[in-house]
């Protein structure tokens, strides 16, 4: 037995444990990192009222999707074309992003890349066996004149 393979079998167990540890060590950094994303949504709108809101965001093999919901407020609006947009932090992998964004009124194409404008059933399709990671909570309805009068009646 010679001297180099001598040395390679004593420190071979204790150097093969090292590596390990660091490997373990090093992709478990990766993996938290990777974890923490920025998902964005950003759209083109008929005029100033229109407000969008990420509601979901599912993750499948190959990508998010990221689900979002269009509203017109109800008071006046400056009217000229304009953009919306919201993001929100999930814990997935860097996939690449489609949106699925709902509420959509106007006739006219939009040219944001990766964005459908499906009906609820397609959404559906769109989504089944995906894992959702992201669901943002419940808006608190604003109080009526009708709730904050004592007794409840105006």
């Amino acid at each position: 037995m010679t001297i180099v393979t001598f040395v390679l079998k004593q420190f071979s167990g204790r150097l093969l444990r090292i590596s390990c540890l660091f490997l373990l060590l090093a992709g478990s950094f990766h993996q938290v990192s990777a974890r923490e994303k920025k998902v964005s949504v950003q759209l083109t709108v008929p005029d100033g009222g229109w407000k969008i809101r990420i509601i979901q965001v599912y993750q499948t093999s190959t990508h998010l999707v990221a689900v979002s919901k269009l509203e017109r407020g109800s008071g006046p609006a400056i009217q000229v074309i304009s953009k919306v947009g919201d993001s929100v932090k999930v814990r997935a992998p860097e996939l690449p992003v489609r949106h699925c964004i709902l509420g959509k009124t106007w006739k006219w194409q939009n040219k944001e890349p990766h964005t459908v404008f499906p009906s609820s059933k397609e959404l559906a399709k769109r989504v089944a066996g995906a894992k959702l990671v992201f669901q943002a909570k419940a808006r608190k309805e604003p109080a009526t004149s009708k709730d904050n009068v004592p007794g409840g009646r105006p």
